[in-house]
């Protein structure tokens, strides 16, 4: 998928090769269990000074950015020659990598967010 806003349906004016392109992993993938060990690990960072008003992220939702959580992996940066038609990349990558596994968050601060 593309990685903007809307990016998991495809749209004419929107070229792959002008964006990252990721995947979503969906609860059946047998990372999640991980992934959200490593949310968890983090949610003591999350004071009511902080959230304000929000409340707490969970599992499945987040207390910034989109309410719910859907983690994704990006695999190409923009400029990458991709082609406009994304599903025999996604069917190559399906068939190389069996196995993801997270250990670590990458935290990117944007003042003003």
């Amino acid at each position: 998928m593309i990685m903007k806003a809307g990016g998991e349906v495809p749209r004419s004016e929107v070229h792959p090769k002008d964006h990252k392109i990721g995947l979503r992993l969906t609860r059946r993938n047998r990372a999640i269990s991980s992934l959200v060990e490593l949310r968890r690990s983090i949610s003591d960072l999350e004071t009511s000074k902080l959230l304000g008003s929000r409340p707490l992220s969970t599992a499945t939702r987040s207390a910034f950015g989109a309410r719910k959580f859907q983690p994704h992996v990006t695999i190409l940066q923009p400029n990458n020659g991709s082609p406009y038609d994304l599903k025999p990349i996604g069917k190559d990558l399906r068939n190389t990598i069996r196995n993801i596994e997270f250990d670590a968050f990458e935290v990117k601060y944007k003042p003003g967010n």
